[in-house]
């Protein structure tokens, strides 16, 4: 396909992201009544969405596959050394001997944590290496799938190539682009980059609709879930979903099928994944992967409830802004209301994948820091009507009513100490680097890995054991659960307003009393007293 060249696309704001969110939300639809959608290539993308494409080259996305077969400079591995790890009989030789930059066809991987490679087979068929280079500790060490470098445990296509590629053809084993491109994510581009070309500088506003419906952008966890996840491809046995696009439905039983929680060889007994690369596997069983249903099923939801309910409403609050400034033509999106919203808190709710790593510096490509971005919703600043989740202030040892003195918490008064990822986010490591689990739930005691208990509690209260933990929390839970449920018991219809309050503000904190031990109990104190409940 020639490139194409059609820089209204930038007048007309497609696939902007901004704030972090990604817009659109339409699946390619009318746009395709006459034939599917084909792979263009990220460079026909680049020619419109020029610098959105340039920061996304440095990314992770788009560095986890590179060819160097005639360029090797790019390799950061240091082929000096390692010569045991890199040793391997190679086909048509007799005699093993240590893999060299020359036998590397391509670099899978972006090399933040470790470099693999493939060594080209024939035209068609690429096999996986087996060392790796530790990017972190500079050094060699093995890469085993199995037992034999002939095993298929090492077959690129098989095993590999669906998340490390963009427009696969397992059949011709050709892909279109190498590494996670633009049409990874936003589905093959062909219609969209035709309507776009023909409907010239100035297009009427139903040619923009069409344009804008012929392309993927959304707020959709699936996207990510397609290789972020652990699971089968039922046709052909693949560890990916060879036939999901982005719009479609991910968790088809004809498109892919996560691993169970059952799966003791992917999950820990707590729920916690194993390996690496199961993110949407646990965020489909925490409370983010389920928060926006929560909302539907609830009595009391509202439209206000989306900003922290809905990654939806953040996307479509963007694309209302990008027209009231001028930046984005046609018809703004009308205000969303809980039954539109399609998506809960997604992944882009805290990643932006088109973040520009060159001026900003936060890890994993988060919007803010991990805890800025925790609080921004659990917290009952901004909302109305009510204590909501009061997480920050409880934490924090906020002023929550006006007749108790607030404290401080410890955690929160230690710069060091662990803030709201250190316990809810607990690092589990998998070939020695070390994952956050996406469950968002802490681990205390021996329910998983000796590695990831470690990283809560006893990471740092190292002179306790995991068991005195367990202890210690369960403590105080039960007893702040037996006082909450004596207070409450205990109201009258002229019991004080603060009073509820400070009720509601311990309960809607969701800790039972961990998030700041002190504060929650001298609250739980003056409306003991209030009651009668203590002298």
């Amino acid at each position: 396909m020639k490139t194409l060249c059609f820089r209204t696309l930038i007048f007309l704001g497609i696939g902007l992201i901004a704030g972090g969110v990604a817009l659109g939300t339409a699946p390619q639809a009318r746009a395709q009544e006459s034939a599917p959608a084909v792979y263009v290539g990220a460079e026909n993308c680049a020619t419109c969405h020029e610098t959105r494409a340039e920061a996304h080259s440095l990314s992770r996305h788009a560095l986890t596959l590179r060819e160097v077969s005639s360029d090797k400079s790019s390799i950061k591995a240091d082929f000096s050394s390692g010569e045991n790890e890199r040793m391997v009989t190679f086909p048509d030789e007799t005699q093993p001997r240590p893999f060299s930059a020359q036998d590397v066809a391509y670099v899978v991987g972006s090399g933040t944590h470790v470099e693999r490679y493939l060594y080209r087979v024939n035209d068609n068929t690429y096999r996986l290496l087996p060392a790796e280079w530790d990017s972190a500790l500079r050094r060699w060490r093995p890469y085993k799938r199995a037992e034999n470098w002939e095993s298929a445990a090492y077959d690129w296509e098989q095993n590999c190539a669906g998340c490390h590629t963009t427009g696969l053809d397992l059949n011709q084993k050709h892909w279109q682009d190498s590494g996670v491109q633009c049409e990874a994510c936003h589905g093959p581009g062909s219609t969209h980059a035709e309507l776009a070309e023909k409907a010239g500088e100035q297009p009427t506003p139903a040619e923009l609709l069409v344009i804008r419906e012929s392309v993927v952008v959304s707020a959709d966890a699936q996207v990510c879930g397609q290789c972020h996840s652990a699971g089968m491809e039922p046709t052909r046995g693949l560890p990916y979903p060879l036939n999901y696009r982005p719009g479609g439905t991910l968790l088809d039983q004809a498109t892919f099928t996560l691993v169970g929680l059952q799966d003791s060889d992917h999950w820990w007994s707590s729920g916690r994944a194993k390996h690496k690369n199961m993110q949407f596997n646990e965020w489909s069983v925490s409370g983010h992967g389920n928060n926006l249903q929560s909302l539907k099923d609830s009595a009391d939801a509202d439209a206000s409830c989306l900003r922290c309910h809905s990654a939806d409403e953040r996307l479509n609050n963007v694309l209302i802004q990008s027209h009231q400034t001028g930046e984005r033509q046609g018809e703004p999106p009308a205000p969303l209301t809980v039954a539109a919203a399609q998506h809960g808190v997604t992944c882009v709710s805290c990643h932006d994948p088109h973040l520009d790593t060159r001026t900003i510096k936060q890890p994993y490509h988060l919007l803010d820091t991990p805890d800025r971005l925790c609080v921004s919703c659990h917290t009952d600043q901004g909302f109305e009507g009510g204590v909501h989740h009061p997480v920050y202030e409880i934490f924090e040892g906020k002023p929550i009513v006006e007749e108790v003195t607030a404290l401080l918490g410890r955690h929160a008064s230690i710069k060091a100490a662990p803030k709201c990822v250190g316990c809810h986010m607990a690092k589990v490591t998998i070939n020695q680097i070390k994952y956050g689990s996406h469950v968002m739930t802490s681990v205390i005691s021996g329910e998983i890995s000796p590695e990831m208990v470690r990283m809560t509690c006893t990471g740092c209260h190292t002179s306790n054991s995991p068991a005195m933990m367990q202890t210690f929390v369960e403590d105080i839970q039960n007893k702040t659960k037996q006082r909450l449920k004596a207070a409450q018991e205990a109201l009258q219809a002229d019991s004080p307003l603060w009073v509820r309050t400070v009720l509601a503000a311990v309960e809607g904190d969701g800790s039972l009393g961990i998030h700041n031990p002190r504060y929650v109990a001298a609250l739980l104190r003056a409306v003991e007293k209030v009651l009668g409940l203590r002298q």
